[in-house]
């Protein structure tokens, strides 16, 4: 399997058709919005204005869910968002996602000593071993684990 550690250029460049696409969307949402602030009050052709609004709108909303299925489909790649059920491909589709994830997961660790954190000590566990059989014991035990003869 071919590891990547980055996204591929026609993922990036599909990620930022997806962001100019929801961009787009939500322009025209908010300009629906201003409008109708600029033309408070005005009734003239209030049928026209309506249907503009509406067009607005919905068509801001509509391009807002494609900008962002278009993103999630190029971040996940086309298996990895479940468009086709190849598991060989969405592992592949999804190494660069899973590898940043570890990432900032081993990040996040280093910067919480969990021991620390749960009250643990940093001791070291010694071992006994059995003369008779070689077992390992904790350096407790008064009894081998291994042939039962005393420690």
């Amino acid at each position: 399997m071919n590891k990547r550690t980055n996204f591929s250029d026609q993922q990036k460049t599909t990620y930022l058709i997806g962001n100019i696409i929801s961009g787009i969307g939500i322009f025209m949402f908010t300009l629906n919005f201003i409008l109708f602030a600029i033309n408070f009050g005005n009734f003239d052709n209030f049928d026209q204005q309506a249907r503009q609004g509406m067009f607005l709108s919905f068509g801001g909303m509509f391009l807002i869910i494609i900008g962002t299925g278009i993103k999630s489909i190029a971040k996940k790649g086309l298996a990895g968002s479940g468009l086709f059920l190849d598991t060989e491909q969405e592992i592949e589709d999804l190494e660069p996602l899973n590898r940043m994830k570890g990432k900032q997961l081993n990040h996040t660790l280093e910067e919480v000593n969990l021991k620390e954190h749960l009250g643990l000590k940093n001791n070291e566990i010694i071992k006994i071993r059995c003369q008779s059989c070689k077992h390992l014991n904790d350096e407790h035990d008064n009894f081998c684990g291994g042939c039962g003869v005393r420690i």
